[in-house]
């Protein structure tokens, strides 16, 4: 095996690393790519018991190492995390010249093409993340998240007949994955589907309770539904996982004010504009808050 792959594993948290990449290969499809993985893993700690124990269940032997055909098909590991660092660290160009670069060497990588996709995505390239997804998937037709991704690419576009679609199929794939649900509710929202975004963003809590999106979004809808009680708890759980989310603050500041909590109302708007000082929406319901308490 390519020197490469066998540093994957060299340090604890590289080793910790490697066993979560190789997971979220297999749950991928991308079968031999976790062989490949757990292999160098063993290559480096001959003992470990995990490795072996999942290149079992994926039927394969331990001390075989993996066929010729997957290193070829493969682009390496470490090259593609080097890359994915580079698009963490703000450098999103760079990652996306060098993912350009490995696909004509493994043109039948679906990953890299998922991961180009997501580059796209993020630097306002719609048009081209689809085209990335869609080849993606061409590859590895049963990785949820690029399913759940070319949906968000696709709403995007307002394309929302695509959108539903894909991200159907996301869920389909993973009834776990708590962001397709959470991008279904999304979706169902600028359909005026309003029940179904209800149902969307109930099925995203129930595996992902902290989601913070959703619980914000699931508030809201209750906020206009005049429910402001039930909201003010989806809020404040919002909260609870992301302090500085400024759109939870503003509406829990609603809620309160509605709920006649004029002084916890002051105080959620207030960290908001701590957060975001421009908020119109706050700026406007603090001043009008502040004038009530002012004339009582």
């Amino acid at each position: 095996m390519a020197n490469t792959q066998q540093q994957a594993a060299r340090s604890p948290q590289d080793y910790l690393d490697s066993l979560e990449i190789g997971k979220k290969a297999v749950m991928a499809g991308e079968t031999e790519r976790g062989i490949e993985i757990y292999q160098s893993i063993l290559e480096v700690y001959p003992d470990n018991k995990i490795a072996r124990e999942r290149i079992r269940k994926l039927g394969a032997r331990p001390e075989i190492k993996p066929p010729k055909l997957s290193k070829k098909r493969l682009a390496p590991i470490e090259k593609v995390k080097d890359l994915m660092v580079n698009a963490d660290s703000g450098k999103s160009l760079e990652a996306l010249s060098g993912l350009e670069e490995l696909v004509p060497q493994f043109p039948r990588d679906s990953v890299l093409y998922f991961l180009m996709g997501n580059i796209q995505q993020e630097l306002g390239r719609v048009t081209a993340s689809v085209a990335s997804y869609e080849r993606s998937i061409e590859l590895n037709p049963r990785y949820s998240d690029t399913h759940m991704n070319l949906g968000r690419s696709y709403f995007s576009l307002r394309n929302l007949k695509q959108a539903r679609a894909s991200l159907e199929k996301a869920v389909e794939l993973d009834r776990r994955n708590h962001l397709a649900f959470y991008h279904l509710g999304l979706l169902n929202e600028e359909l005026a589907e309003v029940d179904f975004a209800i149902e969307s963003y109930f099925r995203a809590l129930r595996i992902a309770p902290d989601h913070p999106d959703s619980n914000n979004n699931l508030g809201k809808i209750f906020l206009v539904r005049q429910e402001p009680k039930r909201a003010s708890k989806l809020f404040e759980k919002a909260i609870s996982s992301n302090r500085k989310h400024t759109q939870a603050l503003v509406n829990l500041g609603i809620a309160q004010s509605r709920l006649g909590l004029i002084q916890e109302a002051i105080e959620s708007l207030s960290k908001a504009l701590d957060l975001q000082p421009n908020h119109s929406e706050a700026i406007d319901l603090l001043e009008k808050l502040r004038k009530k308490v002012g004339n009582a």
